[in-house]
């Protein structure tokens, strides 16, 4: 019996250029991959298919790997990846990650300021128990990058403070 796994990802080509698509542990020995990449509109289009023992377990798909182009916030769009054994598709529900960019010297500069002050700690209050997906959150102040402004960020917003990006 054949197994299929398809999935789409879009990205903004200003922020992110993709170097290259690999197939993960999850597919096994047997496995095709295949991806199509269109770099200037940004999407990746993902096939796999697995002839004999289905796939299943922990691991992953596929590896996307990426040079950050410019500093900023942007969002990697997941596609509702599908999954077909024989007959029987399951779809996934499709959801987009939020993601900050930023530069090297630039880690705990929320606002841009090229220096790590009251201006990021006025943005950081007001994203302040705001979870990923809620109107409030602000993924420039979540340094931590764990889906929500807490007091995590607020430390390591704290160790830096003073700092000056040249």
């Amino acid at each position: 019996m054949e197994h299929f796994g398809t999935a789409s990802v879009r990205f903004e080509p200003y922020y992110l250029s993709l170097e290259s698509v690999s197939g993960g542990a999850f597919l096994g020995a047997g496995s095709a991959f295949t991806s199509q990449v269109d770099a200037t509109t940004g999407t990746v289009a993902v096939n796999a298919a697995s002839t004999g023992t289905p796939v299943g377990g922990r691991g992953s798909i596929c590896t996307l790997t990426f040079t950050v182009l410019h500093s900023g916030t942007t969002e990697l769009w997941i596609g509702r990846p599908t999954a077909t054994q024989g007959v029987t598709q399951a779809e996934a529900a499709g959801s987009a990650l939020p993601m900050t960019l930023r530069s090297a010297g630039n880690l705990w500069d929320i606002d841009g300021s090229n220096r790590v002050d009251v201006g990021d700690l006025v943005v950081m209050g007001r994203a302040y128990g705001a979870k990923s997906g809620e109107t409030r959150y602000d993924n420039a102040a979540d340094l931590n990058g764990d889906g929500i402004v807490d007091d995590a960020d607020f430390q390591l917003l704290r160790q830096h403070f003073g700092n000056v990006i040249p």
